[in-house]
């Protein structure tokens, strides 16, 4: 009997130590070419799911790009916010394609938040 009391904590001990917690997150960023655009052709599901607003989060995208299209050189800014109750880190990727050719030049101007 004093065996087996023993035997059901260590087992529980073992149980919890043991469990399954992996994280499938990446501090470093995405590994890239996740945009969903022709030329990468995969999307972010292969390690996400869900949608942009699951939950009870929101996220805008706002840019200076004219309605008429971009002009050669310009400069344009493009800014995403993310809003999540207790959630302090969001992503996305960006490309820029022109036919079969990656283009541009892409920038981050306040990579802290």
């Amino acid at each position: 009997m004093k065996k087996l009391l023993l035997f059901i904590p260590v087992c529980i001990g073992l149980a919890i130590f043991f469990y399954p917690t992996t994280s499938h997150s990446n501090a470093a960023g995405s590994p890239g070419g996740k945009t969903n655009s022709p030329m990468d052709g995969q999307n972010c599901t292969s390690c996400h799911s869900g949608t942009i607003n699951s939950g009870n989060g929101t996220a805008t995208i706002t840019t200076n790009i004219p309605v008429s299209g971009y002009s050669i050189g310009s400069t344009y800014t493009i800014t995403l916010t993310g809003v999540k109750v207790g959630c302090t880190k969001f992503g996305f990727e960006l490309t820029a394609e022109s036919g079969n050719n990656k283009t541009g030049d892409l920038m981050i101007t306040d990579n802290t938040t």
